[in-house]
């Protein structure tokens, strides 16, 4: 098995050639290397300036950081061979997993290897392999399954606390929709396990509420903060009526087909993302996976595991997508086809059962070995050495060196204090969220949680161009042009606006002469002098003759506070009816007769 694993991860681990891609890149990279280079000088990033004018980004579950495999890597400094090396451990913790499962009910080294190719090595995690989240939160179900079975078996409460580890661990690797999968996975395997044997329906039912507790324990210093940034980020208007992201069964050709789609073509002629619908695992799967089925001892619980993951996955068509939509979280949950390792697990049992009635009916103690070997070379030959899903085939720098423009002209051209704007996922820069390596404060980023009302100003820019200007967007990219021009109207980081208007809309808003707040709050014409802002903490200096509202070019978000001389400050939403910009109503604070008063904005 090792020696599989070595053969199937040896080129993106080893070769100059060979590259981590897409979300890899642009977002686990980007995040990760941030990471651990704030860590390194002694920082804790709960908030960065440089995406999207301000992100609450230990709030982004997608970071990891709280997952304890990735810390390693993070104080290797989560290059990007760490993270292509965070991929592989993943793809061995599967495998090793999926094998002692295995083998629990197989009892055959030669089948449980065979099984465990089977899902280790499967179209999941070669698919999937630029969704670093989503790969080490499958690699996790085999283990929670298999301590569950021990806990079944032996009353020992070390068990049961593993169970709770593994699934706790799931969730801690910030895919939360898979570790969601691989819970209620869990539930569908005691219910089997309990129908099949009623002695066991007490006992399932104990270890399932005590799993729940103890994976919410272990991961809700991570869960929490992303349910909330979930709740005000684009994720909360989310449509998923109409199953985006669903199963389309032409996809299932690539089970023993697997170009049927061409991903190993540049015209990919599937539904989708390519990512999403590549599931080869091995060309003798399907025959031995309908052999094992036969096994009358497996049969329901594979079918148990498998049947409502197709169902759900296929979307709003077959009704039971739209059934299980009406439970919270699943409610807020898109991409159903993501599910697929569930199925992928339980073939993988089957063709274990198979491999294992292959060497029972030719009666030669070689045949297990034989079908092992068969699936292995297959395995490596489609779904690694011949495969462009599994890492690119180009060198980090040649695919993402666009970064050095970012940090060697764009960087020195914009004044202290100012942003640079340009559209999202924009790959000219190197990884779309480049700037949080090269340390530019930019308006823009590449995050599926992105701030709903920030997305919605950003939106309302492209019709109303002075919106920007209260972005701090000192320069702004042209794509047309292909070129950054200056914005001469760019407004400072805090600024006193002359009126206020609670009836104004982002079409017409002129944000240098008014603010648009839900409330009627006073004005003042008072003189911003200095603003430091470092470390999610913003200092303001300002002189000011009587009570006023302070305008900051930060996005809200829960859990800033502010303060000046020692009294807490009020935080108003500004210029957007939902959430947009920190504002302070101020009352002078003369201090020692300068006329001077300090506001600090905490971050939380």
């Amino acid at each position: 098995m090792l020696l599989v694993w070595l053969a199937f991860y040896g080129a993106p681990l080893f070769s100059p050639q060979a590259s981590i891609q897409w979300d890899a890149a642009d977002v686990h990279y980007a995040s990760q290397q941030y990471l651990a280079s704030e860590l390194g000088q002694g920082r804790v990033p709960f908030w960065t300036p440089y995406l999207f004018s301000g992100f609450p980004f230990l709030a982004d579950p997608q970071v990891g950081a709280f997952y304890p495999l990735n810390w390693p890597f993070l104080a290797a400094g989560a290059g990007p061979r760490a993270i292509q090396a965070e991929i592989a451990l993943h793809g061995l913790l599967a495998l090793c997993g999926a094998y002692f499962w295995l083998l629990g009910w197989i009892e055959d080294r030669w089948a449980a290897l065979a099984g465990a190719m089977a899902y280790g090595l499967s179209g999941f995690f070669v698919g999937h392999a630029s969704h670093v989240g989503m790969v080490q939160a499958g690699s996790w179900l085999p283990w929670i399954l298999l301590c569950a079975d021990r806990a079944l078996r032996v009353r020992a409460l070390r068990w049961t606390g593993l169970t709770g580890a593994a699934a706790g661990m799931a969730f801690l690797t910030g895919h939360l929709q898979t570790a969601l999968y691989a819970a209620t996975a869990l539930a569908l395997y005691l219910a089997a396990r309990s129908a099949m044997d009623r002695t066991l329906l007490s006992r399932a039912a104990g270890l399932l509420a005590a799993t729940a507790v103890l994976a919410f324990c272990l991961s809700g210093v991570m869960t929490l903060p992303g349910l909330e940034l979930s709740r005000e980020s684009v994720r909360a208007q989310l449509d998923i009526s109409q199953g985006e992201g669903s199963l389309d069964l032409l996809a299932l050709a690539t089970l023993a087909r697997p170009n049927a789609l061409g991903a190993f073509d540049d015209e990919y002629r599937g539904p989708g993302d390519v990512t999403q619908y590549y599931f080869y695992a091995g060309v003798l799967l399907l025959p031995l996976a309908a052999l094992g089925a036969y096994n009358r001892r497996l049969r329901w619980t594979g079918f148990a595991l498998a049947v409502p993951a197709l169902l759900y996955m296929l979307g709003p068509a077959w009704g039971f997508y739209k059934l299980v939509s009406l439970i919270p979280p699943f409610d807020r949950i898109r991409g159903p086809v993501h599910a697929w390792f569930v199925v992928a697990l339980a073939l993988a049992w089957f063709a274990a059962a198979g491999a294992r009635e292959v060497q029972l009916r030719l009666k030669m103690p070689w045949a297990g070995l034989a079908v092992a070997a068969a699936m292995a070379l297959d395995l490596l030959i489609v779904n690694s050495w011949t495969n462009p899903l599994l890492y690119a085939r180009s060198s980090f720098e040649q695919l993402y060196g666009g970064e050095q423009v970012l940090r060697q002209q764009i960087g020195p051209a914009l004044p202290p204090g100012m942003r640079f704007s340009a559209p999202n996922r924009i790959a000219a820069f190197g990884p779309m969220n480049s700037p949080l390596q090269a340390r530019i404060e930019t308006t823009y980023g590449y995050n599926p949680l992105e701030l709903l009302a920030y997305h919605e100003y950003r939106e309302a820019a492209g019709t109303n161009p002075k919106l920007l200007d209260a972005l701090s967007a000192a320069l702004v990219l042209d794509v047309e042009r292909s070129a950054v021009a200056p914005n001469a109207g760019a407004l400072p980081r805090a600024w006193f606006p002359e009126a206020v208007r609670t009836d104004a809309t982002l079409a017409t808003l002129d944000p240098a002469r008014e603010a648009w707040v839900a409330a009627q709050v006073p004005t003042t014409q008072g003189e911003v002098l200095d603003v430091k802002a470092e470390n999610g903490r913003w200092t303001v200096r300002w002189r000011a003759p009587s009570e006023g509202l302070l305008v900051l070019s930060l996005p809200w978000y829960p859990g800033w506070s502010a303060s000046a001389g020692g009294r807490k400050l009020e935080v108003l939403r500004v210029n957007h009816a939902l959430s947009r910009w920190w504002c302070r109503r101020v009352r002078t604070n003369w201090c020692c007769g300068s006329g001077r008063t300090t506001s600090r904005l905490a971050g939380g």
